[in-house]
């Protein structure tokens, strides 16, 4: 079986956040670009559970998918 990780595109304007609702997961909300099988560029959006956060190589990696980090929200 592959196990590799679909690429998703890049969230922009992101943050870490904790997700109550999902019993304290942390997660990052941010607009995505890039991802246009599920969403129109510029979509606000919510990810899983983060797996891997690679603050050096700009990388976000959760349960089922791989996202580059643009600007953080400030």
């Amino acid at each position: 079986m592959d196990n590799v990780k679909p690429f998703r595109g890049v969230i922009q304007n992101w943050k870490e956040h904790v997700w109550e609702a999902s019993m304290g997961e942390v997660v990052v909300m941010g607009n995505i670009f890039g991802d246009e099988e599920r969403f129109e560029d510029g979509t606000f959006i919510r990810t899983s559970a983060i797996v891997k956060l690679d603050y050096e190589n700009n990388k976000l990696e959760t349960l089922n998918s791989v996202y580059t980090l643009g600007k953080e929200y400030k």
